[in-house]
């Protein structure tokens, strides 16, 4: 059988029929959507083939049995606009429409259910057509069946007169509002009842126009929302019943409900099922709930709720719902294209011999972590091994390189215990049985906890699941645990009497005298939300804490598989450059007190009275807290970029390279990662709504329907109205209407801006600018490596793209030693027409300045500059572009000559 092809559509299914019949179809549960079947499916059918209608794909259907009864308007023409159409048999009409107005609320107000399937249409008592809405078909050409001659009715396949189905117009459906169509049915006479007297009085939009049909779908709709909210208020009361009250309270709720009943916004059914499950929950036995319900709904059965008319600032938030005039029109491409931003992007600009590069690289070669799990992972080896024997002195304290870190992610795909297992493992490697001992217990009490550092002043603490240690520290016992943590941190020296024994009355002096923790916490950003406080950010104790929270695809998936030897040959090259570094600091007597050097110092200065300025004119308590923090922690990661540099002298100044990098880190990354955490701090239940509707919109890729919230968050919707309307005010949000081409009706989406959560500060780069850099040579690593090629293997997982190398001069090579792996490889030369030439060439443009001209061999980062754009160096992000040439006047050139 051959459909006509204005029936392939998207989204469009068909039902199977016998031949010659109209009903019933071939298979059961046809109404289901997954019954449906395709047009080739229908074309490929031997019988007839019905069109399936369904509003919620944006399709409806128009039976017009006697088409005269349609006619009316000006020049007395069908009102039906033109649209597909076919013959159903000599004198009667099919036609098929897109609409996506008819609602569930405005079946409702017709006094039909939400899912009602069709309407019968009548004129003067007699049926005329039918309108089908949804889990109905209308047979299609080029079905046929057979009907009485004489009387018109349909007869059995081969007894009677054959009739085809015949296509009058194949042009595609047209798009009608359908509410616009009830309402002219109307206006001649259609009515959706054969006693048009009693159709007229249940449903008063007869001799309305359009608007005011509108207006009462609106009302009705609204009306019944006022109800369910009602009776889940009423739920909850009665489910929360004490002893003593249920009885009352069961009582109460039903005559309630039965106002609401009786003004038929709910049923009896309804309200009685709801109530009687709420009985159960708060321990009424059935018999007397069902009692005292009954009992309620007889009380108020005649006194119908009166519902409070809307307020003109609820009419206001409707509008700002119902696609006013600021909401835009969205199409498809920008709806899939939208993209919520996931965070900061961390990058490291680091030599490639540098422990923290060499180190990343062998945790990328290994798993598909996130790049910055093992950075973190290297900063606190690096920390662990200075051992206190390096520090920072300022005028008004010292600062250590002790660090408390916090990786964040999903659950086991982020590879956070891959992470921390592996950086102990390294460590029990180089350490040995002496950072074994010193390891915080994970069972542990304050007291112990003092204890424990009491004997071991050094410790290492590592937890891979950091929930039970937060949860923990909930606890009464334990409220003044996180002031000892923020002790510890500033390597305070502490003092405690304590009990050691519940036996004993006696109390041990315990005296930490020479502290130095470093702190190594992993879990899920749920975990850490879920077992937090609000106070702990008011504290200081987050903000002692640097986060790493990778919120966008990792850079590779790697299959689970077996490790090879150049492994474990890689990860003894991080293992042999720790161990001499630890070595190096047991040979240090005290404590030595690092330097910058004066480049440096004098960028470092700069970036902090910018940076505290910055804050002081924000009033962001929190930016400013972290801010604080961030400050001395840039000391702390320039000394260990400094310590993990092969040829590490402690008296020797820190570089400028090492003193810029770690201040970009605080600004591009730290200070956004841990307003990010601030704002999951403190997750639960009785969190402020507009912070939960934001939460919601991030975990569903930063758009969603007014719907999907309400179900999901349990919002009402005049509330949700008014939260929407604050956001919206606030430009945290906006709403746009997606066009669905024929999948359903319009919606309305709610988009997050982007830049909700996003705290931007001004780019190091514009704000300070170091005069001079000058090259500061790296002393080739002293201990010999036995595989050369493997440690080139290393440098060059080192310098993938998310670990690019800075150059710090003008006319130089980058800062590295030795051979470079890709630099030094011979390029094998191609045709000029050859595509992967041509690929290889437009890659190079990545490694020219397009400031300075110089060539690196590694990619470039992309700055905007206006007319200026392209990739830059290093030393022009800092010092700017190189100044122009002084252009020599010919005539006085001449005269020097002379």
């Amino acid at each position: 059988m051959e459909v006509p092809k204005v029936f392939d559509r998207e989204n469009v299914t068909f039902v199977l029929l016998p031949e010659g019949i109209k009903f019933p179809p071939i298979e059961s549960g046809w109404q289901l959507p997954e019954k449906g079947h395709s047009y080739e499916e229908a074309c490929k059918h031997r019988g007839n083939v019905g069109l399936r209608v369904d509003r919620y794909q944006g399709y409806i259907g128009l039976d017009q049995d006697v088409p005269a009864a349609f006619i009316g308007g000006p020049g007395n023409n069908n009102l039906a606009p033109t649209t597909t159409t076919w013959e159903t048999r000599p004198g009667r009409l099919g036609m098929w429409y897109r609409c996506d107005d008819i609602t569930s609320e405005l079946l409702v107000s017709f006094g039909k259910e939400p899912n009602h399937s069709q309407f019968k249409l009548y004129k003067d008592g007699q049926a005329v057509g039918e309108l089908k809405l949804e889990r109905c078909y209308q047979v299609i050409p080029a079905s046929h069946k057979w009907i009485d001659p004489t009387t018109g009715d349909d007869m059995p396949p081969g007894e009677g007169q054959r009739v085809d189905y015949k296509l009058l117009n194949d042009m595609p459906p047209l798009k009608i509002s359908g509410v616009q169509l009830i309402q002219e049915m109307f206006a001649v006479g259609i009515t959706f009842k054969q006693d048009a007297k009693s159709d007229t009085a249940t449903c008063p939009m007869v001799t309305m126009t359009t608007e005011a049909i509108k207006a009462v779908v609106d009302d009705t709709a609204r009306d019944k929302a006022y109800a369910i909210g009602a009776l889940e208020d009423e739920y909850t009361k009665l489910s929360r019943a004490r002893p003593g009250t249920r009885y009352d309270q069961a009582y109460a709720s039903a005559c309630n409900m039965g106002e609401f009943v009786a003004a038929n916004l709910l049923t009896t059914e309804e309200v009685s099922h709801r109530l009687m499950i709420a009985s159960g929950l708060c321990g009424l036995s059935p018999k007397e709930a069902n009692k005292s319900i009954t009992n309620g709904l007889k009380k108020t059965a005649g006194k119908p709720r009166k519902i409070p008319p809307r307020s003109e600032e609820d009419k206001k938030l409707d509008a700002i719902m119902d696609c006013g005039a600021q909401v835009r029109e969205l199409t498809e491409a920008e709806f899939n294209a939208y993209r919520l931003e996931r965070g900061p992007k961390f990058s490291i600009n680091l030599p490639p011999d540098n422990f923290v590069s060499r180190m990343m690289g062998y945790g990328v070669a290994i798993s598909d972590a996130y790049a910055v799990y093992w950075f973190m992972a290297a900063m606190y080896a690096l920390a662990v091994a200075a051992d206190k024997k390096i520090f920072f002195s300022l005028s008004m304290d010292k600062i250590y390189t002790n660090l408390y870190i916090y990786i964040l992610g999903d659950s086991t795909l982020a590879r956070k215990t891959t992470a921390v297992k592996k950086l102990w493992e390294l460590l029990v490697a180089v350490f040995g049985e002496r950072i074994e001992n010193a390891r915080v217990p994970n069972e542990f009490s304050p007291e112990a906890f003092i204890e424990h550092m009491d004997e071991f002043n050094h410790a290492p603490w590592l937890r891979d699941e950091a929930a039970g240690v937060l949860a923990l520290m909930k606890k009464d016992y334990m409220r003044t645990f996180k002031d000892t943590l923020m002790q510890l941190y500033d390597c305070t020296k502490i003092t405690r009497m304590l009990r050691t024994s519940q036996r004993k009355a006696e109390k041990t002096r315990f005296n930490v005298a020479d502290p130095y923790l470093n702190v190594f916490f992993a879990s899920t950003g749920a975990a850490l939300g879920a077992n937090t406080d609000i106070i702990d950010t008011m504290s200081g104790f987050m903000a002692r804490f640097n986060f790493a929270y990778p919120q966008g695809e990792k850079e590779t998936y790697m299959p689970l598989r077996k490790g090879t030897a150049v492994h474990s040959e890689l990860e003894e090259i991080c293992i042999k450059q720790l161990k001499g570094i630890a070595a190096q600091m047991d040979k240090v007597v005290g404590c030595e007190d690092m330097s910058m050097c004066p480049e440096g110092a004098d960028y470092f200065e700069r970036w902090c009275e910018i940076r505290e300025k910055e804050m002081a004119s924000l009033k962001d308590g929190y930016s400013s807290q972290i801010m604080g923090r961030l400050l001395p922690t840039a000391l702390k990661y320039a000394m260990l970029f400094e310590l993990g540099q092969p040829g590490f002298d402690p008296k020797r100044p820190i570089r400028a390279e090492f003193v810029y990098e770690a201040c970009r880190l605080m600004d591009s990354y730290f200070l956004q990662t841990t307003r990010t955490v601030y704002d999951i701090v403190g997750t639960n239940a009785d969190k402020a709504v507009i912070d939960r509707v934001v939460e919601f919109l991030k975990l569903h890729d930063g758009r969603a329907t007014k719907n999907q919230i309400m179900k999901t968050l349990k919002i009402k919707s005049k509330e949700l109205n008014e939260y929407i309307s604050t956001m919206l005010e606030c430009h945290m949000v906006r709403i746009e209407i997606y066009h669905a081409k024929g999948k359903g009706r319009d919606t309305q989406w709610l988009f997050l801006e982007n830049d909700i959560n996003e705290f931007k500060i001004s780019e190091v780069s514009k704000i300070s600018k170091i005069s001079k850099i000058s090259k500061i040579p790296f002393t080739p690593e002293t201990s010999p490596i036995e595989s050369p090629s493997i440690l080139d293997t290393l440098d060059t997982l080192a310098t993938l793209d998310i670990l690019p190398i800075v150059a710090t001069e003008e006319e130089d090579t980058p800062l590295t030693s030795g051979p470079h792996p890709r630099k030094d490889e011979p390029t094998p030369s191609k045709p000029k027409d050859d595509p992967g030439f041509q690929k290889f060439k437009a890659g190079m443009k990545k490694r020219q300045c397009c400031l300075c001209g110089r060539t690196f061999p590694y990619d470039l980062t992309w700055h905007s500059n206006g007319d200026k754009s392209g990739y830059e160096c290093t030393t022009c992000m800092m010092h700017g572009p190189p100044p122009e040439p002084e252009k020599t006047d010919a005539q006085s050139r001449l005269g020097d000559v002379v």
